[in-house]
């Protein structure tokens, strides 16, 4: 509860309000494509009388230690609200936005296995992923997800539009986490059989 207090105080100093956001959460490498989620939120604000908010994080210096040049083209977005780029913030405030956004993005060209994605799926959230194997992999099981390829903004702009106007799914966290601590509880037995098996196959050798 003062986790969630922390972060209800963190959004309104943002002006930031629940579930009518989108977030990314990544460095601003250039790989990480943000400057392709921008150019696609940007295009929605222009076209659409309805406001659509991206918030980010992750730090403003790319991997060769440059500094991420082409923010200065969305500083009409960034003034209006309509882009957020909060920087690299404390760990609890990003799992915070994470679980009171509308729907979490992840528009990288190439990917890892990515915590975030599996920390939004943990909370139940939306996912809009680029159509990576990956993220492919990652999601197999999970059906709350759209892929679109990362070089393509319009398929991206319709799927925001679609989820934008359904309904908020508001997660009950106490729902989040029985669910996930069944789950890992089920990890671990798993986990142990397979062990007590193994340890049982060597003996009767």
């Amino acid at each position: 509860d003062n986790d969630i207090n922390e972060v209800r105080s963190f959004l309104k100093k943002n002006n930031i309000l629940e579930y009518k956001y989108y977030f990314v959460a990544n460095q601003f490498w250039e790989h990480k494509n943000y400057e392709f989620l921008f150019k696609v939120f940007k295009n929605l604000n222009l076209t659409i009388k309805k406001k659509f908010i991206l918030v980010s994080t992750g730090s403003i210096i790319d991997n060769r230690n440059i500094k991420i040049s082409y923010i200065e083209n969305f500083k009409n977005e960034i003034d209006n609200g309509l882009i957020k780029i909060l920087g690299q913030i404390d760990y609890k405030f990003v799992q915070g936005l994470i679980y009171f956004a509308k729907a979490y993005i992840n528009p990288s060209k190439f990917e890892g296995w990515n915590t975030g994605v599996e920390e939004a799926k943990m909370m139940k959230k939306h996912l809009i992923l680029s159509d990576l194997g990956i993220h492919r992999e990652q999601c197999e099981k999970y059906n709350t997800v759209n892929f679109f390829n990362p070089k393509e903004p319009g398929e991206l702009n319709q799927i925001i539009k679609k989820i934008d106007s359904e309904d908020n799914k508001k997660i009950n966290l106490s729902e989040v986490i029985l669910d996930n601590d069944l789950h890992f509880k089920n990890i671990s037995l798993n986990l142990q059989r397979n062990y007590l098996s193994i340890k049982d196959q060597k003996l009767k050798k």
